[in-house]
């Protein structure tokens, strides 16, 4: 049912392939706070918390799509919950 790779195997090999991004700190001017930004790999269309889906199924290339820290909390509930608090409150997000 889980055949595939699994989603540290793919994001390994992802990366070995390619060089990470050196993404802009977003920082708060008025209080010197600094989010550091990395590229990860979002899920676009199967969450990687979909227990029903198999591996080869949510850990391809056509699911995972290469995005900021920020752009992935915009675009996942689940990943904002992990913004520090001046940033969910500066990009209003919503966290699940």
């Amino acid at each position: 049912m889980h055949g595939g790779k699994t989603f540290k195997q793919y994001k390994d090999e992802y990366w070995a392939k390619k060089t990470k991004p050196q993404l802009e700190p977003i920082i708060d001017r008025t209080t010197g706070k600094i989010w550091i930004q990395r590229a990860e790999l979002h899920h676009r269309f199967i969450p990687q918390r979909a227990k029903w889906a198999p591996n080869w199924l949510k850990n391809n290339r056509f699911n995972l799509k290469e995005v900021s820290s920020l752009e992935h909390a915009k675009m996942d509930p689940y990943r904002a919950r992990f913004a520090p608090k001046w940033i969910k409150e500066k990009f209003n997000l919503k966290c699940k």
